[in-house]
């Protein structure tokens, strides 16, 4: 590139990994550049692609509802479980609840769940939400629920965006060159490269263990193999990246209860940053009435072994908890996962005197745990893992005897348990499993499963199991079909022997509005039947839909005037515009591209489309809409001849005031659409000269009528 005026030459001798070889009798100069000077070529593992911009949010209600009414002999119980939201540009409002038709003797017959607004700055990746909160947590700290504000990172928002460190690949090619590059045995990349260096950033890794090989062949057929062993995990971060979440609101006691409350106040603050990328930094804060709490950790990659996670925390101030002022507490904990084994070791202690808000709130720190897990896989031999679990709760004094009467009640309990299980595929099509516990601390507290299940047709299993719990032996037998798609029926058999035989049947038709389901219990003495109904109703645009239950995101898709026009999600087909010309779409996933379209082929000769296809990226838990350019068109094929008889010549142009011109065809032929009752055209011939036909038209609704031969004068 040019200098700029004033700039000072640089000397090729300054410069790195550069040689300058003058040949003053040819006038020429020879730069020879080592691959530290030069820029790699980088290959990727597919086509880099880029997510579409957000779909502008619609105005929208949903309510979700799932609705349960029990008959027996006792009475009759009902209840619902509501699912209430209101979304726009600015954000998302959302409050749950149960409703009990028929209270308990101190139970409410409304109990509200959570409410919270959620505002989210996509660019930012960042969320606000107001209301009900769960504050953020690291695998070494407890979260509580609080009423409050909360600022948090999502990285969901993102979905493209792979936030934990990924090996890179790098190598050179001294002559043109094939490379390729397998992950775990698996070819992703096969490029041509130039001489040169280059590099492998973008490699669809799995986490755990494994091993890239790269695999370079030139034109002379020689080949070269580099491996690389790695270890990703979640666990990293990537250097640079912070993941944060910060609240502060007033404590919610008894959740879901009817003496549901809030009290006191505290603050959390949770963080994560990757510094390397085999190190990721760790921080936690916690403040309550009389309490203060800070900690430190650290998740680093032990070279291709695994994650290690260090961490500590101390708190200080006299909590509702403790009558001691001060205390701490420490963890560790190695993880390993391959593609055959999977390994996992965590402990922690904690002091006398730690506490920290949930501790406040009727949920005592343990005064220790020790958690190991251990699983391998052996190939057509099945699955096997074991666990082994350990927790000791120390008694913690209270000093507000008046605020918590039972905490003197907690008294050194220690759970030690031990759990196994094992699965296997048969040779013909069958899965058999087996699984058991001992509960060390209790002679009586074991337990053993076996179980096989397998395909009766289609979409309709059965399973055989058989356990014995604390001496108790139970044996049962299920059969179950699963509806799919709507229309769909499905049911579910069930005979269980144990100390009394149990006998249960249901049966489900999943519809395009939710659904709904019914099914009996008969135990000797005693039965029940059951009905109930899970779906959503949503309010877009002054338009009422009535759906299957909506956990995420939907699109109302708009055919204009023309209704019954097949639509495709992708590449599905989920249903019709109804006499509306609208079809709800339930199940769209947030901030990624979703694909619909019309299927042109199922759509009637007189209508024309648009665009038939969109990318749709709505936000989470709203709404978008989607309008296709969808016309019913009064459209016919004419036959023109001229004045004796003869077919008007190819290449002629017809011609009709407030429509778009169309060419003759073959045989006098042309299409033309905008038709009226009376129609006047007029016809260009190749020679310059023209005509003029008059004709009727009558439409024929799901069909182009032909029209002719017409004479052009």
């Amino acid at each position: 590139m040019p200098r700029e005026p004033g700039e000072a030459p640089i000397a090729l001798s300054a410069l790195s990994h550069l040689r300058a070889e003058v040949n003053e009798s040819k006038q020429t100069l020879l730069l020879l550049a080592d691959d530290a000077a030069l820029v790699p070529t980088e290959l990727r593992a597919g086509a880099s692609s880029r997510l579409a911009p957000l779909s502008p949010v619609a105005f929208g209600l949903l309510l979700n509802y799932d609705a349960n009414v029990t008959f027996s002999g006792r009475g009759t119980y009902g209840g619902a479980f509501l699912d209430a939201r209101a979304f726009g540009s600015n954000g998302v409002l959302q409050s749950s609840a149960i409703l009990n038709v028929t209270p308990a003797p101190g139970q409410k017959g409304f109990v509200r769940l959570d409410t919270t607004f959620t505002h989210t700055q996509s660019s930012k990746m960042r969320r606000w939400r107001a209301g009900d909160v769960v504050t953020g947590a690291l695998p070494w700290s407890r979260a509580v629920r609080l009423g409050g504000v909360q600022l948090a990172s999502d990285f969901g928002i993102r979905p493209d965006l792979i936030t934990y460190p990924l090996p890179v690949i790098s190598a050179s090619a001294a002559v043109p060159s094939t490379v390729n590059v397998l992950v775990n045995g698996i070819r992703q990349i096969s490029e041509s490269v130039q001489p040169g260096p280059f590099a492998v950033r973008a490699l669809p890794i799995v986490t755990g263990a494994g091993e890239v090989a790269v695999s370079m062949r030139d034109a002379l057929g020689r080949q070269t193999l580099i491996t690389l062993p790695f270890y990703a995990s979640t666990a990293l971060l990537k250097p640079g990246l912070l993941s944060y979440t910060l609240e502060i609101g007033a404590v919610r006691e008894n959740h879901g209860q009817s003496d549901d409350r809030y009290s006191g106040w505290a603050i959390n603050q949770s963080s994560r940053l990757g510094l390397t990328d085999g190190l990721t930094l760790e921080s936690h804060a916690e403040a309550a009435e009389g309490l203060a709490l800070l900690g430190a950790g650290v998740a680093m990659r032990v070279g291709t072994l695994g994650i290690l996670n260090v961490s500590a925390a101390g708190s200080a101030g006299r909590s509702r908890s403790s009558g001691h002022s001060s205390g701490g507490t420490i963890s560790a904990g190695f993880q390993r996962t391959s593609p055959r084994f999977n390994f996992s070791l965590n402990g922690t202690f904690a002091t006398i005197g730690y506490g920290d808000v949930a501790a406040d709130y009727d949920s005592p720190v343990p005064k220790s745990t020790l958690n190991a897990s251990l699983g391998y896989r052996m190939g057509k031999w099945g699955n096997f893992g074991i666990a082994y679990n350990h927790s000791a709760t120390r008694r913690q004094p209270s000093s507000f005897p008046e605020l918590l009467p039972h905490q003197d009640n907690i008294a050194d309990r220690q759970i030690e348990l031990i759990t196994a299980s094992y699965s296997a595929r048969l040779s013909w099509g069958a899965a058999s499993y087996a699984t058991g516990f001992k509960n060390l601390r209790d002679n009586g507290g074991y337990g053993i499963g076996v179980g096989i299940s397998f395909a009766l047709g289609g979409s309709t299993h059965t399973t055989i199991d058989s356990s014995l719990d604390g001496g108790r032996l139970t044996a049962s037998v299920n059969i179950a079909r699963t509806p799919q798609e709507q229309g769909d029926f499905g049911y579910r058999l069930r005979y269980q022997e144990s100390a009394f035989s149990h006998l249960s049947a249901e049966g489900e038709v999943l519809s395009s509005w939710g659904r709904v389901s019914g099914g009996i219990d008969y135990q000797p003495g005693e039965s029940a039947g059951r009905i109930g109904a899970r779906g959503a109703l949503i309010l877009v645009d002054s338009h009422v839909f009535a759906s299957g239950w909506i956990d995420d995101s939907f699109a109302v898709v708009s055919s204009g005037d023309v209704a019954d026009v097949p639509v495709l999600y992708e590449n599905r087909l989920v249903g019709n515009t109804d006499s509306r010309g609208k079809l709800l779409i339930p199940s769209l996933l947030s901030y990624q591209d979703n694909r619909l379209a019309i299927d042109t082929a199922g759509l009637p000769p007189d209508v024309e489309v648009g665009q038939s296809g969109v990318l749709v990226r709505p936000p989470d838990r709203s709404g978008v809409r989607v309008k296709f350019a969808v016309r019913q068109v009064n459209a016919a094929l004419l036959t023109l001849h001229d004045q004796n008889g003869h077919p008007i010549l190819l290449g002629s142009v017809a011609k009709i005031a407030g429509v778009e011109d169309r060419p003759v065809g073959h045989d006098g032929e042309t299409y033309v659409t905008g038709l009226k009752r009376t129609n006047r055209m007029e016809v260009a011939l190749p020679d310059g000269t023209t005509c003029v036909v008059q004709f009727d038209y009558t439409l024929a609704k799901g069909d182009i009528p032909r029209i002719g031969p017409l004479r052009c004068q």
